[in-house]
């Protein structure tokens, strides 16, 4: 579900309640508009004006394995694409994993059928590795390996200025998507994070 902000003023470089600001990777471009927050799940944006948008997006957290190791933290990629107002990219944002169960893929589909991919992190099971190897887009980076039984989850991999933020853009709430690995303690599992999608209408 989209969640639209584009009115926000974008004022800072610090994500933080009800105000995002940052910098295009790329371009140099400021940013003019926060377009939408996509939670796990499949959603459709619509550009509701013509220009390049910025597309953030992290693959999930692996689950974490009882007594063998930390899920490691999902993938983190940039698309960016021009579109005209109207129309639309396809988001399927990777789901909560279960304990013992790798991360899921994030994708996302531009008009005229190009994919853009974040890949999850890897089960306690499979190593606990952080996410790696998606395709398309303009930048990426590996989610962090978790640690041994009792230690961190792997983080979701940074993008600068996308660092894990404190809180949810849109509602304040302590943001938990970006810690992606699953947890392992000695005799319990938790599953890991599902992906995010940040959206961003450049200048």
């Amino acid at each position: 579900m989209v969640r639209s902000i584009a009115s926000r003023t974008i004022a800072s470089r610090q994500i933080a309640s009800r105000r995002i600001a940052t910098q295009a990777s790329t371009s140099g471009a400021t940013t003019s508009s926060f377009a939408g927050v996509f939670a796990p799940g499949s959603s459709t944006f619509t550009a509701t004006a013509t220009g390049n948008h910025l597309f953030t997006f992290w693959g999930g957290g692996g689950g974490a394995t009882a007594g063998v190791l930390c899920g490691g933290g999902g993938e983190i990629a940039q698309a960016r694409v021009f579109l005209v107002a109207g129309q639309s990219v396809t988001l399927s944002v990777a789901a909560n994993s279960n304990a013992d169960t790798d991360g899921g893929t994030t994708t996302l589909t531009f008009p005229g059928g190009a994919t853009a991919t974040a890949l999850g992190g890897k089960s306690g099971t499979n190593g606990g590795t952080g996410g790696t190897g998606g395709t398309g887009g303009i930048a990426r980076s590996a989610g962090v390996t978790g640690g041994a039984v009792g230690g961190a989850p792997g983080m979701g991999g940074t993008i600068s200025p996308y660092a894990a933020p404190a809180a949810d853009a849109v509602t304040g709430a302590a943001q938990t998507r970006f810690a992606a690995g699953g947890f392992a303690t000695g005799g319990s599992a938790w599953g890991g994070a599902g992906g995010l999608a940040l959206v961003v209408r450049e200048s």
